[in-house]
């Protein structure tokens, strides 16, 4: 994969991301589909157990998750980095998981699963040489204990311990969950109570 594209994806991947959760929705509007309050309901608490998750991560990387270029101060080793790589991206999936059951259409488990992969394929990479370049033995120790997707239960006991800003995390992701909360608006309104425009 070439550097450009690379850059191109991670710089973008907030607009990729929306324009994927939101492009199933017409689709599934002009064929007439439904869901229910109940999976709806489920997919909402999935979506906040997301978010929340996504926050308590991001409290340990100082505001620096959200930017368009690469860049960290460390190797993050603290809190659920010290479980998994990559616990942003896993809280990603969760919400997106969320998405599909409130969506409860097969083509949206496949939109997700496929964007997933894509997306995700190519900005793992591209973060990982960053890291390796800029931090060498320290990363390379890091990753050959800890797995980008599958949690250790025990945690990794090399890096400096960082503490966790929890209100930094929340501040971080307040856009990420107003934009969640648009588009579950959307599926309830559309969906499940029925409106047609």
């Amino acid at each position: 994969m070439s550097q450009k594209i690379s850059k191109f994806v991670f710089k973008n991947r907030r607009f990729i991301h929306i324009a994927t959760a939101v492009g199933p929705i017409p689709f599934k509007y002009f064929l007439g589909g439904t869901s229910t309050l109940f999976l709806w309901t489920a997919g909402l608490i999935l979506m906040l157990a997301g978010i929340t998750f996504r926050a308590h991560s991001a409290g340990y990387l100082a505001g620096n998750h959200t930017t368009t270029t690469v860049k960290a101060d460390y190797v993050c080793t603290s809190g659920p980095f010290a479980h998994i790589r990559n616990p942003l991206y896993l809280g990603n999936f969760i919400i997106g998981l969320s998405l599909c059951i409130a969506f409860n259409e097969w083509y949206g488990y496949l939109v997700f699963v496929l964007h997933f992969i894509s997306v995700y394929s190519i900005i793992i990479p591209y973060e990982e040489k960053f890291l390796s370049d800029e931090f060498c033995a320290k990363h390379t120790e890091y990753c050959a204990y800890v797995r980008r997707f599958l949690p250790r239960l025990k945690p990794f006991k090399g890096g400096t311990p960082v503490a966790s800003n929890f209100k930094l995390g929340i501040s971080s992701e307040k856009y990420h969950l107003l934009i969640l909360i648009l588009i579950f608006a959307i599926l309830y309104f559309l969906f499940i109570n029925g409106v047609r425009l």
